[in-house]
């Protein structure tokens, strides 16, 4: 998926990519390709105009070269107070880059269950009558279609329009369409 994802960047630039992860697997495979990029993990990174894509990790970064670094140490959110602490502050540069982005600009979650209550509120905040996000989710072995339904529902709640993959490999050929 994450391949998929890279072939994405490549043929759409100029797009933002907001993760999670602390890892720079993407980065890897962006610099693999000969796609320039920048990496944004505190309110000191910043963005450099001639990268094709810019990387937000808003719970910080640890690269695997560097990961003894002070600078990428203390762009960790690991624990349950500093999670609070961050979703408490709207004028951060993570809230208010996810907040500008699921409400101006159409946004894929891939990846991501929705069971995290403070991304459930940033969408509630961030809810836009005149544009969708999308979110990918795999549907799983006996579940009823009511079920599906009544998560499709529930995401639909949130302005997240679920598309429903059977194999996770399917999320490279929806990126492949758009």
């Amino acid at each position: 998926t994450l391949y998929k994802c890279v072939d994405y960047l490549e043929k759409h630039p100029y797009t933002n990519v907001i993760t999670y992860n602390y890892d720079t697997n993407l980065e890897y495979l962006l610099k693999k390709r000969g796609i320039k990029y920048t990496s944004v993990y505190d309110e000191n990174s910043f963005v450099n105009k001639e990268a094709l894509t810019t990387i937000f990790h808003v719970h910080g970064l640890l690269p695997y070269d560097k990961y003894k670094e002070s600078k990428y140490i203390n762009s960790l959110i690991f624990n349950e107070s500093e999670y609070f602490y961050l979703y408490n502050n709207p004028y951060s540069w993570n809230i208010s880059k996810q907040m500008h982005d699921f409400t101006f600009n159409t946004c894929l979650f891939i990846g991501v269950s929705l069971t995290d209550p403070n991304m459930k509120r940033l969408l509630e905040a961030s809810a836009n009558p005149l544009k969708f996000n999308f979110i990918f989710m795999k549907k799983e072995e006996g579940f009823k279609e009511s079920t599906y339904r009544s998560v499709t529902n529930y995401f639909f709640s949130y302005d997240l329009i679920t598309i429903w993959i059977d194999k996770y490999e399917e999320i490279g050929l929806w990126l492949s369409l758009i």
